[in-house]
């Protein structure tokens, strides 16, 4: 039988999405970011890019923390609705 999750595992849960979603948002903010000054991807290593999100993240965390929250709970209402509708039609 399957273990239930409980409320603070479920919160938990959702918490580190919406910070993995937001690093995500970081990263692709500074890629776009060194892509307008000219500088080619390729030129740098993916840990280059990881420390620069991560600065940028703490810069601008509350924002994108907002952002990302937001687009979670997006993904899941149409997942949601999604299974809705794939139960209606059974």
């Amino acid at each position: 039988m399957a273990r239930r999750i409980t409320y603070a595992e479920r919160l938990a849960q959702h918490r580190r999405a919406v910070i993995a979603l937001a690093h995500q948002s970081a990263k692709r903010a500074v890629k776009r970011q060194f892509q307008a000054q000219g500088v080619k991807l390729h030129d740098l290593t993916a840990r280059q890019i990881t420390i620069w999100a991560e600065a940028w993240f703490d810069a601008h965390s509350a924002d994108r923390r907002g952002q990302a929250q937001h687009r979670y709970v997006a993904r899941i209402c149409t997942l949601a609705r999604a299974l809705r509708t794939c139960l209606q039609n059974r």
